[in-house]
C-alpha cells in the first residue's frame, strides 16, 4: 500500500470513528430525552407531582451535563481531527490505550475490545476503537507518521497531571521520567515481532 493510500485510510478511520461516536451520543441523548418526556407526563398527570417532578429535574440535569461535557462530539468531525493531527500535532498531548474486557459473571472473558483515547491541549478528545488488526495497523501508521512524540500509555499519575495542567503536562512527565513517546512504544512493538 502506498503512503497516499495509508494516509487516506487513516483519515477514513478517524472520520468513521467520530461519526460512530456522534451517532451513539445522539442515541443516548434521544433516549434520555424520551425518559424526561415520560417523567414529565407523569409529573403532570400524577398525584405524586413533587416526586416525579424531582426525578424529571434530575434526569434533565444529567442530560444537560452530558451534552455540555461532550459537545465536542457534535462540533468536531473526523475531518477536523485529521487536520488537527496532520497540521498541528503539537496540540495532541496524550494517547491512552484502553482494553475493555466483556465478561460473564466477572469470571469468563467473552472478548476484549482495544481502543485508544486521543487527548488534546483543550477539552477535546477522540475515542478510536480498532475493530480488527488492519484498523490497528492503519492507526499505528498514523501515530508513527504524525504523532511520534506524543505521550503514549496510562497510569493514574499521568492522568492526574493531565487533568491538573494541560499547558505543562509534557514538561512535568518528562521531569518525572514518565515520558513514553509513541515512537518508543512502536520500536518496542516492532522488536517483539
Amino acid at each position: 500500500m502506498t503512503e497516499q493510500q495509508l494516509d487516506f485510510r487513516f483519515k477514513d478511520l478517524l472520520v468513521r470513528q467520530r461519526d460512530k461516536e456522534k451517532q451513539e451520543s445522539i442515541l443516548a441523548i434521544a433516549l434520555l430525552g424520551f425518559v424526561v418526556m415520560v417523567l414529565l407526563y407523569f409529573t403532570i398527570t400524577s398525584p405524586f407531582t413533587l416526586i416525579f417532578g424531582s426525578i424529571t429535574l434530575v434526569f434533565g440535569l444529567i442530560g444537560y451535563g452530558i451534552v455540555m461535557n461532550r459537545k465536542d462530539v457534535f462540533l468536531e468531525d473526523g475531518r477536523y481531527w485529521y487536520k488537527l493531527i496532520t497540521e498541528t500535532p503539537e496540540r495532541i498531548l496524550w494517547i491512552q490505550p484502553v482494553v475493555t474486557k466483556h465478561t460473564v459473571g466477572f469470571v469468563l472473558t467473552l472478548y476484549k475490545e482495544r481502543s485508544f483515547i486521543i487527548y488534546t491541549d483543550g477539552k477535546s478528545r477522540l475515542n478510536i476503537k480498532c475493530e480488527n488488526s488492519e484498523e490497528q495497523t492503519i492507526f499505528f501508521y498514523g501515530l508513527a507518521k504524525f504523532l511520534s512524540e506524543v505521550q503514549y500509555g496510562h497510569t493514574s499519575k499521568i492522568s492526574i497531571l493531565y487533568n491538573d495542567d494541560k499547558a505543562t503536562f509534557l514538561e512535568k512527565i518528562k521531569e518525572r521520567g514518565w515520558y513514553t513517546p509513541v515512537s518508543s512504544f512502536l520500536e518496542e512493538s516492532n522488536s517483539d515481532q
